[in-house]
C-alpha cells in the first residue's frame, strides 16, 4: 500500500485533497506545466468555436487541481467576450487573470439577446470602468452584430469612445460591424496611435461612425449596410493608408463617387491586392481613382460587362496596372460571359494566372482578338499560363474547360504563323515564349521560332534602328541577307545560322574560310552575345520575295543552306556564289544605340564582354536578382562592398549591369558618409523606388560641413521610406553641431511609416545640448540606440518601441529626463544603459513603473545599480545583466531586500561580470539574496578562488536552491576548468544538482573531462554572453564590461 501511494506524495495539496475524496486520476498527477500545455493545444482547437471563451471556467469545474491550473495559467484567459448576458463579477475575474499578456475582446450581438435588449447607461459606464485599464493589452477587438437594435448600437458607441481615448500599442486587428439604424454625421476619430493596427475591417457602423488609425494598416476592408458614405470620407480613408496598404477589399456600393477620378488620383505604391465584392456600380471609376503601379493581383467579383466600359475607354492602348500578374473574375450571370473577356483582356493584357469561380462556355468564345474570320487570330491574354476554376463536374461543365485547352494550343500553333501588324508596317509581334535565342556579335538577333520548323517554311527576321535596316530571310534548311532597300549605301549584315539539333545557333566569321572543319564553335554561341527579342512572321505577309530574287552577287554577302541526309541527319553546306574569300559583319550597332533600342521595344537585352557567352549571362533576370540579394546578405554592413555591392555588379557585364540597376531591392543600404559623389547618390536613391531603405552616415575628420544643406536636399524625399536610419559622428565632435544635428533637425517633422530602427551615436560637445523631438511620426519605431550626442538632443517617439539603448559621453542627463523616457516607452521588453548617464540619483522619487520590460542590461561603470534598480517597478522581468560589476553595487537594494520580498519576483536569467576577484566574492553572495530565484547564471569571467568562496555556504540554505543551469567561457584560455568540476560535485553534495552546462566554441575544445561532465549534465555549446554584448554599444572593446585579469589556473576547492 505504501509504494501504492507514493507517487501521490509529489502532488500538489489540492491534488492530494482530491485524491483522498476520488481517487487520483491519471491527469491529476501530471505535472503542471505539462497540464498547461495540454490546455493551451486544446484551446487553439477551439479557436473559431464559440465555447472558446468559456473554455478555462470549463477546465476549472474538472477537478480542483484541475481548477488550479487553469486559474493560474493567464493564456488561457485571452479571449475576452463582453457579450450580452453578462456578469460582472465573473468579467473582472476573467480579465484580471489574464495578467499583462495580450487579450482578444469580443463582443457579440445576437437576435437571441438583442431583440429586446434597452440601454441603460449605467451598465455600460460599468463595463467601460472594467475594461479600460486593459485597452493598452487589446492585441484585438472585434465587435459584431448581424441584428439592428438602437440600444446594441448607443452601447458599441459608448465602448468605442472610450477605445478612442485610450492607448493601443499592441492592437493588431480591428473589427467592427452593425447594421447602422441612426444617422452618424460625426465621424468618431480615435486620438491616441495604435502602431501595430495592421488589420482593420469596418462595416455598417464600424465605417459609417469609427476612423480609428490607419497610418500603418496593411489590410483593410470597408463594407456599407444601409446608408453609403461621402466621397471626401472615402478619399480620406484611402489617403490615410496609402503609404503602407498592401490588401484593400471593397463591398457593394459603399461610395458614388461622383467626382472625376482625374481630379482625387490617389497614390498607393504598395498596394498589391485589390478586391471588388458585392454589387459595385462603379468599378471603373474606383480602378481610376486607385494609382497602384505594382498592384499584383484583382478581384472582381461579382462582373458584369459595364463595369470595365470606362477604364477602357480611358485606357485604350496601356494597361492601367502593368505588374498585374492574377485576375479573378465572377460574370454575375450567363450573358456577361461573352463580352466580359474581351473587355477584360484589353484592360489587363499581362495577367499569368486567371482564377474563375464560375464559368459557362460564352466566358471562353471568343479567346482571341477579333470576331472577324479574315482578321489575325491572336490568343486573349498570351502570357496566361495557369488557370483556376472550381466544382469541375458539378456546377461547372467540364466539356467546356476541356475545350478551352485544346483551342488555347490551337490558337497558339496558329499564332505563330501570324502577323499582326502594328504601327510599322513591317513589325510583327513574336510568340510570347520564345524556346530559342541565337547569339550574334556587337548586334541585335531576334528569337527565331517556338516550334519546329518544317520543310518549305519561310521566315523573315528584321531589326531596324535609326541607322541601319537589314532584313534576314531564314530557312531551316536555306537563308540569305537581303540588301538594305532604304539604305542602299548601307553594307548588310552577314549571318550564319545552323540548325543543329532542334536548335538555332549562330556562327559569325571573321576571316577567310571555306570549310566548316576550320571552325571549333559549330552548337555554340561565339563572340559577344547581345540578344534582342525581335518579330517574326511568314515571308507572304512581307512583300519582300521580289527583292531578295533581284539581289545579285555584290549585294548578298553569302549564301548557306541545309539540307538532310539518307539518315535524317542534318548536313551543313556551304556557297558563295562571288567566290568571296571572307564574310565581314557590317552595320554594328554599339551599345548606347542598342540601349536606346530597348527603350522603345521593351524587350530584353543579355550582354557578355567575353569572347564566348558566360553562363551567368543565360540565366534569368528573375534567378540572377536572387543570386545577387543572397550574396549581398553575405556581406556585413561594416564591409566597404556592403553599399557598393550594385556598383560592382554594373561593372561586370552590360546584361549584370541591366540586371543589377532595374532591381530595387539591390539599392537599400544607402552610406551617405564622406567620401561621395552626390550624383550618385542621387541615383542610388532613386533605383530603391519604394522600397525600404538603410540610410547610413558617418562623419570623419575630412566631412565638410558645406555641402550639408545640398546633401540633405537629396536624402530628405526619401526619409519616408527608410527602414532604418543610423547617423554617427565617429570620435569627432567638431562634426557634431554643423553637420549630424543639421540632419537630425531635418527629420523633425514628415511621415516615417517604415522606419524600425534609429541609431544616432558620437561625442558630445562639452557645450550643453537642449533637447529636441524628432520622427514624430514613426508609428512603426521599435528599435531605438542613442548614444552621445544622440541622447543628449534627440527625443523620437517611444510609445512603440521595445528595445531602447542610452548612452553617455561626456555629459549626463537629469533624472526628471530619463524617468520621463522610461515613463513613455509602454511596449518596452529590453533596456540597456552604459555607464553613469544619471548622476547623482536622486531619492524619495516615485517609482517608474515598467510593465512590459523583460530584460535589463547594465553595462560600463555605473556607480548607481542599486539605486536604478530601486527607482523601477518591473514585476515580470526576466533577465538582468550587471557587467561589470563591483562590491558594493547591490548594498543598497540588499539592505532593502532585508525589510521587504524581492523586488524582481519573476526573474529567471541573471549575468554577472566580476570586476575583480574581490569584486567576485564581495558580490555573489549579496545577489543570491537579492535574486534568490534565477535558474540560469551566466559569468561571462570569473576568479576561481573567489568564485569556489563565494558558493561555501550553510548546507541547509545553499546559495540559488534553483539554479540548473551555469554558463561560462573561455575556459582554460583564461579561467580554469578543475574549479567547474569541484562546483558540479559541490552543488550535487548540497541535493541541488546543476541539469545543463553552457560553454562556448573556444571551451568545447579544451575541455579534459567531457565525458565526466556529460553523465552529471547536459553539455550545451551556447554563448549567451556573446549574444547579449555583441548588440550593444561598444562591442569591439572585449575588456570593456569584462575587465581584462586573468585567473589563477593551478586554484581548486581543496586549496
Amino acid at each position: 500500500m505504501a509504494g501504492a501511494k507514493a507517487p501521490n506524495q509529489s502532488t500538489t495539496n489540492f491534488s492530494k485533497s482530491f485524491s483522498s475524496r476520488r481517487g487520483a486520476t491519471l491527469a491529476n498527477n501530471l505535472p503542471h506545466e505539462l497540464l498547461v500545455h495540454i490546455f493551451e493545444t486544446a484551446q487553439n482547437t477551439l479557436l473559431s468555436s464559440k465555447h472558446i471563451f468559456r473554455f478555462p471556467l470549463v477546465l476549472g469545474a474538472v477537478s480542483q487541481y484541475w481548477r488550479q491550473v487553469a486559474f493560474t495559467a493567464p493564456k488561457l484567459w485571452l479571449n475576452v467576450d463582453i457579450s450580452h448576458p453578462r456578469d460582472w463579477i465573473a468579467l473582472q475575474g476573467y480579465v484580471d487573470r489574464s495578467k499583462h499578456y495580450p487579450i482578444d475582446l469580443h463582443l457579440s450581438y445576437v437576435e437571441t439577446f438583442t431583440k429586446d435588449l434597452i440601454f441603460f447607461d449605467a451598465e455600460a459606464t460599468q463595463l467601460i470602468a472594467i475594461l479600460q485599464p486593459h485597452y493598452s493589452r487589446c492585441r484585438s477587438i472585434k465587435f459584431l452584430g448581424t441584428y439592428p437594435n438602437p440600444a446594441s448600437e448607443i452601447e458599441m458607441k459608448n465602448i468605442l469612445r472610450s477605445i478612442s481615448n485610450s492607448h493601443l500599442p499592441i492592437l493588431k486587428r480591428f473589427l467592427v460591424q452593425l447594421p447602422e439604424r441612426l444617422n452618424n454625421r460625426i465621424r468618431l476619430a480615435f486620438r491616441c496611435e495604435a502602431p501595430n493596427l495592421t488589420s482593420v475591417f469596418l462595416r455598417g457602423l464600424g465605417l459609417s461612425y469609427c476612423r480609428p488609425p490607419l497610418n500603418a494598416v496593411t489590410e483593410l476592408h470597408l463594407a456599407v449596410e444601409n446608408k453609403l458614405i461621402d466621397d471626401d470620407d472615402f478619399f480620406e480613408i484611402l489617403q490615410a493608408c496609402a503609404k503602407s496598404l498592401i490588401t484593400l477589399c471593397t463591398y457593394d456600393n459603399l461610395v458614388q463617387l461622383h467626382v472625376p477620378a482625374g481630379n482625387h488620383s490617389i497614390s498607393m505604391p504598395c498596394l498589391r491586392h485589390l478586391r471588388i465584392f458585392g454589387t459595385m456600380h462603379k468599378v471603373s471609376e474606383l480602378l481610376l481613382l486607385i494609382s497602384a503601379p505594382d498592384l499584383e493581383e484583382l478581384t472582381i467579383a461579382p462582373i458584369i460587362l459595364r463595369d470595365l466600359a470606362t477604364l477602357l475607354l480611358e485606357y485604350p492602348n496601356h494597361p492601367k496596372f502593368p505588374a498585374l500578374k492574377s485576375l479573378t473574375l465572377a460574370p454575375a450571370h450567363r450573358d456577361a460571359m461573352g463580352r466580359v473577356p474581351i473587355y477584360a483582356s484589353a484592360c489587363f493584357p499581362g495577367i499569368e494566372l486567371l482564377i474563375l469561380p464560375t464559368y459557362h462556355k460564352p466566358f471562353f468564345m471568343p479567346w482571341s482578338s477579333s470576331m472577324n474570320d479574315d482578321a489575325p487570330t491572336e490568343p486573349r491574354w498570351p502570357r496566361l499560363h495557369s488557370l483556376a476554376v472550381c466544382d469541375v463536374g458539378g456546377k461547372n461543365n467540364e466539356n467546356v474547360l476541356l475545350d478551352l485547352v485544346a483551342d488555347r494550343q490551337r490558337l497558339a500553333l496558329g499564332y505563330e504563323r501570324t502577323w499582326h501588324e502594328r504601327k510599322t508596317p513591317t513589325f510583327c509581334e513574336v510568340s510570347p515564349t520564345p524556346t530559342m535565342r541565337p547569339k550574334m556579335r556587337n548586334a541585335a538577333i531576334p528569337n527565331m521560332m517556338t516550334r519546329e520548323p518544317s520543310r518549305g517554311d519561310s521566315y523573315v527576321l528584321e531589326y531596324s534602328s535609326l541607322s541601319s535596316k537589314t532584313v534576314l530571310v531564314l530557312n531551316p534548311y536555306a537563308f540569305r541577307v537581303v540588301k538594305n532597300r532604304e539604305n542602299p549605301e548601307k553594307r548588310p549584315l552577314s549571318l550564319y545560322i545552323v540548325h543543329l539539333l532542334g536548335h538555332l545557333w549562330p556562327i559569325v566569321y571573321e576571316r577567310p574560310t571555306d570549310d566548316l572543319r576550320d571552325h571549333q564553335e559549330v552548337g555554340k554561341p561565339n563572340g559577344d552575345v547581345k540578344i534582342l527579342s525581335m518579330v517574326v512572321g511568314p515571308l507572304s505577309h512581307l512583300g519582300v520575295a521580289d527583292a531578295m530574287e533581284e539581289a545579285d552577287c555584290q549585294e548578298t554577302q553569302a549564301f548557306k543552306y541545309l539540307s538532310t541526309s539518307s539518315t535524317g541527319q542534318y548536313q551543313f553546306r556551304m556557297a558563295n556564289p562571288c567566290q568571296s574569300s571572307s564574310v565581314a559583319v557590317a552595320n554594328l550597332l554599339d551599345d548606347s544605340e542598342i540601349t536606346r533600342n530597348l527603350s522603345d521595344f521593351k524587350l530584353e537585352v543579355f550582354f557578355s564582354d567575353g569572347q564566348q557567352a558566360a553562363p551567368a549571362n543565360e540565366l534569368p533576370p528573375e534567378l540572377l536578382v536572387h543570386i545577387f540579394e543572397i550574396a549581398q546578405n553575405m556581406l556585413l554592413p561594416s564591409e566597404h562592398l556592403f553599399g557598393q555591392f550594385p556598383l560592382v555588379l554594373g561593372g561586370v557585364s552590360h546584361y549584370w549591369r541591366q540586371v543589377a540597376f532595374g532591381a530595387p531591392m539591390l539599392w537599400l543600404n544607402v552610406d551617405i558618409s564622406h567620401p561621395r559623389d552626390l550624383t550618385v547618390l542621387r541615383a542610388y536613391l532613386d533605383r530603391s523606388k519604394g522600397y525600404p531603405i538603410d540610410l547610413h552616415l558617418t562623419y570623419d575628420a575630412k566631412a565638410d560641413p558645406i555641402n550639408a544643406d545640398q546633401l540633405i536636399g537629396i536624402v530628405q524625399p526619401h526619409y519616408f521610406h527608410c527602414r532604418s536610419i543610423r547617423l554617427n559622428s565617429g570620435a569627432y565632435p567638431q562634426a557634431a553641431p554643423g553637420m549630424v544635428t543639421r540632419f537630425l533637425k531635418s527629420m523633425r517633422d514628415g511621415h516615417y511609416p517604415m522606419l524600425q530602427s534609429f541609431l544616432v551615436e558620437g561625442d558630445e560637445m562639452h557645450e550643453t545640448f537642449e533637447s529636441c523631438a524628432i520622427l514624430n511620426d514613426a508609428p512603426n519605431l521599435t528599435d531605438v540606440r542613442l548614444g552621445g550626442l544622440g541622447l543628449s538632443y534627440c527625443r523620437p517617439p517611444l510609445k512603440a518601441v521595445t528595445k531602447l539603448h542610452l548612452a553617455v559621453t561626456n555629459c549626463v542627463i537629469p533624472y526628471t529626463d530619463f524617468s520621463k523616457m522610461l515613463q513613455s516607452c509602454e511596449s518596452l521588453i529590453t533596456l540597456c544603459i552604459y555607464d553613469d548617464l544619471v548622476d547623482p540619483w536622486p531619492s524619495g522619487q516615485p517609482l517608474v513603473h515598467i510593465p512590459s520590460l523583460r530584460c535589463l542590461r547594465i553595462f560600463g561603470n555605473m556607480t548607481g545599480v542599486s539605486e536604478f534598480l530601486l527607482s523601477i517597478s518591473v514585476p515580470d522581468l526576466e533577465e538582468l545583466t550587471i557587467a561589470p560589476i563591483v562590491s558594493g553595487d547591490l548594498a543598497m537594494l540588499q539592505e532593502d531586500i532585508s525589510h521587504n520580498t524581492p523586488r524582481f519576483p519573476a526573474l529567471k536569467s541573471l549575468t554577472l561580470a566580476p570586476a575583480h576577484a574581490f569584486a567576485m566574492e564581495q558580490t555573489l553572495g549579496p545577489a543570491s539574496m537579492c535574486f534568490p530565484g534565477i535558474g540560469l547564471l551566466i559569468l561571462p569571467n570569473y576568479y576561481s578562488e573567489s568564485f569556489l568562496l563565494s558558493f561555501m555556504t550553510d548546507e541547509a540554505t545553499p546559495s540559488w536552491p534553483g539554479l540548473h543551469t551555469l554558463a561560462v567561457r573561455d575556459i582554460d584560455g583564461r579561467y580554469n576548468q578543475d574549479v567547474l568540476y569541484e562546483f558540479v560535485e559541490e552543488r550535487q553534495r548540497l541535493g541541488v544538482p546543476l541539469g545543463a552546462l553552457y560553454l562556448d566554441s573556444s571551451s568545447i575544445p579544451r575541455i579534459t573531462r567531457m565525458d565526466w561532465l556529460k553523465g552529471q549534465l547536459l553539455v550545451v555549446e551556447a554563448d549567451p554572453w556573446r549574444i547579449q554584448s555583441g548588440d550593444a554599444f561598444y562591442s569591439d572593446e572585449q575588456d570593456r564590461f569584462v575587465g581584462s585579469g586573468g585567473d589563477n589556473i593551478n586554484i581548486s576547492w581543496s586549496t
